[in-house]
């Protein structure tokens, strides 16, 4: 079996780390006062903590397009699909049982609302469209790899290019301007995108220092600066496109994300604990965060809480993702 790389479980951790601040920070802010201090700082920090889900892609790129490895349908389809479909159905029998304990949903529905959930995708807890998705992504992973394997560094280079200009800026622009544009691509996706980055810059890239920082700065900069504006102005249009994954600024973003947080050298024990359970914790820690929002409002007590708030969300979902994986058989879903 080839020896895990460090830098991707950095990767793979902080942005489990960053998804669970998203999603705190962004339930808080329905506490909080519409165009207040703590309110924008809720959305700005939420949306600046975008990146994690494209690095997370990002990761399943370098480590599925790697050459060095076997990924042909046989493995998607005997491996990789099954453990999302199965997450998918056990998740959702678990959230809407959840949901029902909280009265959120009435118990002699249950059953065909839950089928019906599965089948759509449109219940309640909205974090399962990554299932989904990467269900997808898997896919078309053995369709992307001999490209991967056998394109040059420029014919990689211009491939995302087209794909960030068809998929991003135009889409963009053409939103901005309230009018759709003729010329797109066919696969309407931003995430092979992802994929392709994660590939790119984990093999075929050397991380510049001053590319870093331009991307990091530009993110901060640019994601605060149009937070601020779709909040003030109170435009949806704009709200809708700065917290897609296909923003600009986003793509931005999580390339030098991804660059910065392979260079770090952090406690590979700390690192490989949230790595090996990071699957668990996207999936379990919105348990926790309903919960305690359920019953708790955070405007009660401040920013500061909602930083605590998120802080055992996480570790909770840390130690309920260990303990399940310990049950025989569970250990292959999270």
């Amino acid at each position: 079996m080839k020896e895990k790389d460090l830098r991707l479980s950095n990767v793979r951790a902080f942005s489990c780390i960053a998804i669970v601040v998203l999603h705190t920070f962004f339930a808080a802010s329905v506490s909080f006062e519409y165009g207040s201090i703590s309110y924008i700082i809720c959305i700005v920090i939420r949306n600046l903590m975008l990146w994690a889900v494209p690095c997370f892609m990002m990761v399943t790129g370098a480590l599925l397009l790697d050459p060095a490895r076997t990924v042909n349908y046989k493995k998607v389809f005997g491996k990789y699909i099954p453990r999302m479909l199965t997450a998918l159905v056990i998740f959702s029998v678990i959230f809407k049982l959840i949901d029902i304990i909280l009265g959120l949903d009435p118990l002699e529905t249950a059953v065909t609302d839950t089928i019906k959930e599965i089948l759509t995708g449109k219940g309640q807890w909205a974090h399962m469209w990554y299932l989904y998705t990467m269900t997808a992504l898997y896919l078309i992973i053995p369709l992307l790899r001999p490209f991967a394997e056998h394109a040059s560094k420029r014919e990689i280079i211009a491939v995302m290019i087209i794909m960030i200009i068809f998929l991003s800026l135009i889409p963009f622009i053409t939103g901005l301007a309230g009018f759709d544009s003729g010329f797109y691509i066919p696969i309407y996706t931003i995430y092979p995108l992802f994929l392709l980055l994660g590939f790119f810059l984990h093999y075929k890239y050397f991380d510049y220092q001053s590319i870093i920082i331009i991307t990091i700065v530009g993110y901060l900069v640019g994601i605060t600066a149009f937070t601020l504006k779709y909040i003030n102005n109170d435009d949806e249009l704009l709200k809708g496109l700065v917290s897609n994954y296909a923003f600009p600024l986003t793509i931005i973003g999580s390339i030098g994300m991804f660059m910065i947080l392979r260079r770090l050298r952090i406690s590979k024990k700390i690192i490989n604990l949230i790595d090996e359970n990071s699957f668990g914790i996207y999936l379990i820690h919105m348990i926790p965060l309903k919960l305690i929002m359920n019953y708790i409002h955070p405007e009660k007590f401040g920013l500061l809480f909602v930083i605590i708030i998120a802080v055992g969300v996480f570790i909770s979902s840390l130690i309920i993702t260990a303990l399940l994986k310990k049950i025989p058989g569970i250990s292959k879903i999270l």
